[in-house]
């Protein structure tokens, strides 16, 4: 039974014992005190620990970490019998002749978010689920009392908040992107004229970008298979699955088509979002004219949906869509097959992964953060490069109206575009940054919780935009406040309105 809380009257001190990845070199130990909410009931034979930490604190080949892992036990600990993984069941790691040591046991423990452990210093140092791998061993004189009280409770109790939140974000990214719509075509008199200017239509393609990403995030929580799939029994106990997707309703159907529209709707966002940085310094600093961006729009619609289409295809087909410990389903590993009945993860064999966790970490980037950062740099580049053409030839900017003494217009529809632009990079940040080793100290629960929060909220920034109301700020930042208040005229880049 899984799901024990770690007390004891005294401090359990763990002390620990790290190695040179493949080459077997022991590290000189430190420890760590550590009050669990994760643990297994063992009898009373636990004397050690082994702690999961993040995979991205260790560097080197999987399978090489796995090998090394189980050489230094082996050598370390030759008496050693118990492999504990956390919240499944209790598997042997091999077997030996010896009598198992009176004062030393080998075991792990993976840690969720909640967990204190912390170092000599006094400093925190795991408050995340864990893959990696540190061998630690127990002060023999420490005793443990089970307490099952507390971790599916605490454990359940996050996963339920940052569903929540991301459901909340999208629900008002859904409101706002179905607001941009009826405003651009929601009749067919305002169709028409909308439809006419190259701006509008790329701010077509981001609401509905961001309308079927704002879906997506609406339904993860539920579109969860409501069970691990058969060939997971000895990796996800039942219940383990129940308190890490609280809500999940789904199937392996309803898993794919969330993970298939939400990296559509992120992708094609993420193209578009930078269509329109490319477009308003095409418009601006070169003076195209409104036949050179139709021109142009066919390069932009035929990637903007055609990338994200054929990669989403491609992923669900080959299997790359399955549930993520955040409550949605994504890009993740699918377990091919567990054996409860032979050696163990650290050796590399328990369960046989569908994909390879270094082509996973590609997967990822291919298929989603590569054009989401290539979209960042682009608009980097374009509003960079625009904003020092403004502020040094307001003048000359002028000639990209109709009419000269329409310059300021053109003002109104150069800051929404920025507006929006600066709305896309708000979303990302949080995302982009819990990726980088900045935020390697920080509690990963917190940082999902911000991620859970601002990333659905793209379609939401986006209608406050369109409806005028983040206009008076920004186009106060980028060109003071002479113009900030002007009524919106025709432009050759948003048109009449916007």
């Amino acid at each position: 039974m899984f799901g024990k809380r770690w007390t004891s009257d005294t401090t359990v001190r763990l002390y620990t014992i790290s190695w040179d990845l493949c080459n077997e070199t022991i590290v000189e130990p430190d420890y760590l005190d550590i009050e669990p909410d994760v643990g297994n009931n063992i009898d009373q034979k636990l004397y050690g620990v082994a702690l999961y930490f993040d995979p991205f604190e260790t560097t080197g080949n999987l399978e090489c970490r796995h090998s090394t892992m189980a050489q230094v036990a082996e050598k370390k600990y030759p008496t050693a019998q118990y492999l504990l993984i956390a919240n499944t069941d209790l598997v042997p790691i091999t077997k030996y002749d010896e009598e198992l040591d009176s004062t030393l046991a080998l075991a792990t423990v993976t840690l969720d978010d909640g967990d204190a452990i912390k170092n000599r210093f006094g400093d925190e140092t795991v408050s995340s689920i864990a893959t990696g791998s540190i061998l630690v061993t127990v002060d023999a004189t420490s005793r443990f009392i089970l307490d099952t009280s507390i971790t599916l409770e605490h454990i359940e109790r996050g996963a339920t908040t940052i569903i929540t939140m991301t459901q909340i974000s999208a629900f008002l990214s859904f409101i706002g992107s179905v607001y941009v719509l009826y405003t651009l075509v929601g009749n067919k008199q305002r169709r028409s004229k909308s439809m006419r200017v190259p701006f509008n239509r790329l701010l077509l393609a981001i609401s509905i970008a961001d309308l079927m990403s704002s879906l997506a995030m609406m339904v993860a929580g539920w579109a969860t298979p409501t069970a691990p799939p058969g060939n997971y029994e000895g990796y996800y106990s039942n219940e383990r699955w129940e308190v890490k997707f609280p809500r999940a309703v789904g199937n392996d159907g309803t898993c794919n088509a969330q993970a298939f529209f939400m990296h559509i709707g992120l992708a094609a966002s993420a193209f578009f979002t930078g269509y329109v940085a490319i477009q308003t310094l095409l418009v601006v600093r070169y003076a195209w004219t409104e036949k050179q961006m139709e021109k142009a729009e066919y390069v932009f619609f035929g990637t903007g949906i055609g990338i994200p289409l054929v990669t989403g295809i491609w992923a669900g087909a080959v299997g790359l869509f399955n549930p993520m410990s955040v409550g949605f389903c994504w890009i993740n590993e699918a377990i091919e097959e567990c054996h409860a009945d032979q050696a163990g993860p650290l050796l590399g064999d328990y369960c046989e992964s569908r994909i390879a966790e270094d082509r996973l970490l590609i997967y990822q980037t291919i298929f989603a953060m590569a054009w989401i950062m290539l979209a960042m740099l682009v608009i980097l580049f374009s509003m960079v490069s625009l904003y020092l053409f403004v502020r040094q030839n307001e003048r000359k900017a002028a000639r990209w109206s109709q009419n000269a003494s329409d310059g300021r217009q053109q003002k109104r529809v150069l800051t929404k575009s920025v507006a929006i632009i600066s709305a896309y990079f708000f979303t990302w940040t949080p995302a982009i940054v819990s990726l980088t080793p900045a935020v390697e100290n920080v509690d990963t629960g917190v940082v999902n919780m911000i991620v859970a929060a601002i990333l659905p909220l793209q379609g939401f920034f986006n209608a406050l935009i369109f409806s005028g109301c983040a206009e008076h700020c920004l186009g106060r930042l980028c060109f003071g406040n002479r113009n900030s208040n002007e009524a919106p005229r025709r432009s050759s880049v948003g048109g009449e309105g916007t």
